[in-house]
């Protein structure tokens, strides 16, 4: 019966000078609950004629058994539209839990992870790479990109604070101190930049020195070579700053313009856009033992010049509307 419902044609009744006409109304139900929601009200709403064409069987039924029918699927379908939203659609972000904040920051539309693994040379690609400190066999590195200029990160960011310092149970005068803070990060304006904070990380120590000092060697005067943002037409978009604590936390920020030839670089119709940067310089990786990687590590022995490999993580701007705004 379900499958039957999800390929449903409702058929939209009519009634001129006692003669019955149908007008087909084709829809999925996966693609277009609410059309369908409104094709089933249709039906609902023509009770002039005693019986009348049943939208699924093709048959005539009495009309308070098709309006049974019709409360039924109405049902169904807010149910399973309900179903199928997004926790940030449903709750407001106050309410959001410590999981789903996580989940905001570390896999969403507006946060992309990104997660590979370089072997030593000579290590086998299966190896477990279980000998510790300087005999590591494998690293693994990891980067989250999240887009801090859209406001639901901002808000898991404040609400992920709010739990972790146990708002409920502050005393007034810091909730007002707690309030203020918050309401100026969240309220900030990102008319004419987009903000990507990029938090990295390496099971190796070794390794994690050596992308802190390549990360935090650069003030925002000095950016980082390819780090990139590819516009959903193609075009690749320099950043005009970079921020990144030397010392601090394993994480930095690529800011970009929003515009592009007076444009907002991602219109509501666009499929995507990506970030690239370099992982890690593959001369760095060499020094360290670790292969890349071979084409890589051959084309470096050539003397090419693109020797690095690439983060590279995508957004799909279809999924980023939020509060019925393109959110980015």
């Amino acid at each position: 019966m379900l499958n039957l419902f999800r390929a449903a044609r409702f058929m939209r009744v009519t009634t001129t000078d006692g003669a019955l006409h149908s007008e087909a109304v084709s829809c999925r139900l996966r693609v277009a609950p609410k059309a369908a929601m409104e094709a089933a009200g249709k039906v609902w709403n023509d009770s002039e004629e005693k019986e009348r064409l049943c939208p699924i069987f093709g048959r005539s039924v009495p009309a308070m058994k098709l309006r049974i029918f019709c409360v039924v699927l109405m049902i169904w379908l807010a149910s399973a539209t309900a179903a199928d939203a997004q926790f940030w659609e449903q709750k407001e972000w106050k309410t959001w839990s410590k999981a789903e904040c996580e989940k905001m920051l570390s896999d969403s539309p507006w946060t992309r992870p990104f997660q590979t693994t370089v072997y030593k040379e000579g290590a086998s690609g299966m190896s477990s790479g279980t000998q510790g400190f300087q005999g590591e066999n494998r690293a693994e590195l990891g980067y989250t990109v999240q887009l801090r200029s859209a406001l639901p990160i901002r808000q898991a960011v404040v609400r992920m604070a709010m739990i972790e310092n146990k708002y409920d149970e502050m005393p007034e005068a810091k909730k007002k101190e707690f309030d203020e803070r918050a309401n100026e990060y969240l309220n900030q304006s990102f008319a004419n930049r987009v903000v990507a904070h990029v938090i990295y990380r390496t099971n190796l120590q070794e390794i994690d020195r050596f992308l802190a000092q390549y990360w935090q060697q650069s003030d925002e005067r000095v950016i980082p070579a390819t780090g990139d943002l590819i516009g959903p037409r193609g075009d690749r978009i320099r950043p005009v700053r970079f921020l990144s604590q030397v010392g601090g936390a394993r994480e930095f920020e690529l800011i970009f313009p929003r515009e592009v030839n007076g444009e907002n670089l991602a219109k509501e119709n666009d499929r995507e856009f990506s970030i690239e940067m370099p992982d890690m310089p593959i001369l760095v990786l060499r020094g360290l033992g670790f292969e890349s990687r071979r084409q890589d590590l051959q084309a470096a022995e050539r003397g090419a010049q693109k020797t690095e490999r690439r983060v590279l993580v995508h957004f799909d701007l279809r999924k980023m509307t939020f509060q019925n705004k393109l959110e980015y």
